[in-house]
């Protein structure tokens, strides 16, 4: 039997198995592979490398805190992540480990779904990490006009500077909401049931809110969002494209998203 898995650390948290099982059983491959949750301590990444080849492990997720730091063990790095400096899927291809990332195209795909108009349209990112990262390539790569606040200005004009030679994108202190057409939350802001990322009082029924946190399923931000009459949209869209994108990197196969979709509402 062939391995499939998901890497980092913590790792008991990540839904990845339940997705990627869930469609194996769908497509009745469970006895050719296997997905399961591997705990890497940031520290034992090179000797989890080393030892691959010593396994029947075909192909991997990777989540924090490995997205970076997986790409010098890489022996091929898909364009789209060599761009953002970030692989979340990695293929076992013999002895050639392939990276690629499929939160951008994942997050994309959610907007597509939901029949989000991208191109020349406006978009108001909170955040500037690597999540962040990837929505603003993928946004900037589809035509969108980019403003990003961030706590760290400095982080913020970083993730500019990286991306700036691909459109339209802004660094800015205070938004106008008026300015724009969808609101983004790529930050953890909002995980605790709490926490908000920015002052949602000028959110209103023009706008579509995005938050790419998943559990819960409706934030504090979408909740007020939801209030004032916006378009609300959480995280499991992206979630379920991202992985559906590894899925067929792994096994060739296009899986069922309906499929992972009723698989994570169990668990949510």
């Amino acid at each position: 039997m062939l391995s499939l898995a998901v890497i980092g650390d913590p790792i008991n948290h990540s839904l990845s198995p339940i997705i990627h099982n869930a469609s194996i059983l769908n497509l009745g491959l469970e006895k050719q592979f296997q997905y399961e949750k591997i705990n890497v301590k940031p520290n034992h990444l090179q000797i989890f490398i080393e030892t691959i080849q010593k396994t029947k492990l075909i192909g991997f997720n990777v989540t924090l805190p490995h997205k970076y730091k997986i790409l010098q063990y890489l022996d091929k790095i898909d364009k789209s992540a060599s761009i953002i400096g970030a692989v979340n899927t990695v293929v076992v291809e013999k002895s050639i480990l392939c990276g690629y990332n499929t939160d951008i195209d994942g997050f994309i795909n959610s907007l597509l779904e939901n029949n989000i108009e991208i191109k020349n349209k406006n978009f108001l990112v909170i955040g500037a990490g690597g999540a962040a990262l990837a929505v603003v390539y993928g946004l900037l790569r589809e035509g969108a006009m980019v403003e990003i606040i961030n706590r760290s200005e400095q982080n913020a004009l970083f993730l500019k500077k990286k991306l700036d030679e691909f459109g339209s994108i802004k660094v800015i202190k205070k938004p106008n909401f008026n300015d724009f057409d969808s609101i983004i939350n790529t930050t953890s802001v909002g995980m605790d049931g709490v926490s908000i990322p920015i002052n949602a009082d000028s959110i209103n029924d023009n706008h579509t809110v995005i938050d790419i946190i998943y559990n819960p399923n409706i934030t504090p931000l979408l909740k007020i969002a939801k209030s004032s009459g916006a378009r609300v949209i959480n995280g499991i869209g992206m979630l379920i494209n991202q992985g559906a994108l590894s899925f067929k990197l792994f096994t060739g196969m296009e899986p069922n998203k309906n499929i992972m979709l009723e698989a994570i509402k169990k668990h949510l």
